[in-house]
């Protein structure tokens, strides 16, 4: 097993030589007084997915390159339709988010909208899909 060399009290950490960081990197935060051990791929799927941006708007990496929108699947129903000027043949879907996490069964879009289908839920979900 390799050793690890502690850092000396009062070193800097531009002293240190940079390393690479990735998914198989952990690193250890303590947090109220218990430590936890996180990931490379957890911190990536934060920094990507859950971290918003000022510079971007307050979107998340994803949402920065492309466009967000958003809509509400009523209880009892199995189709939402979100309608944007933007949407033309060449959109893609690049992600769908939904608020609690339910599974669409189909996308379809056409010329100024986009309409998902799901079964029908008991109560509402927020939708949100983005496209670029």
């Amino acid at each position: 097993m390799p050793v690890i060399p502690t850092p000396e009290q009062g070193k800097q950490i531009t002293d240190y030589t940079a390393g690479v960081f990735d998914g198989a990197s952990l690193l250890y935060q303590s947090k109220g007084g218990t430590g936890y051990k996180v990931s490379g791929d957890d911190v990536a799927g934060y920094v990507v997915a859950d971290k918003v941006y000022p510079s971007i708007g307050n979107y998340s990496i994803i949402e920065g390159i492309g466009k967000p929108l958003t809509g509400t699947l009523t209880a009892g129903t199995t189709s939402l339709t979100l309608s944007d000027v933007s949407i033309d043949s060449n959109t893609d879907v690049l992600n769908v988010m939904t608020s609690p996490l339910v599974w669409y069964n189909d996308i379809t879009v056409t010329t100024g909208s986009i309409t998902l289908t799901f079964d029908a839920q008991a109560s509402d979900v927020g939708v949100k899909v983005v496209i670029r």
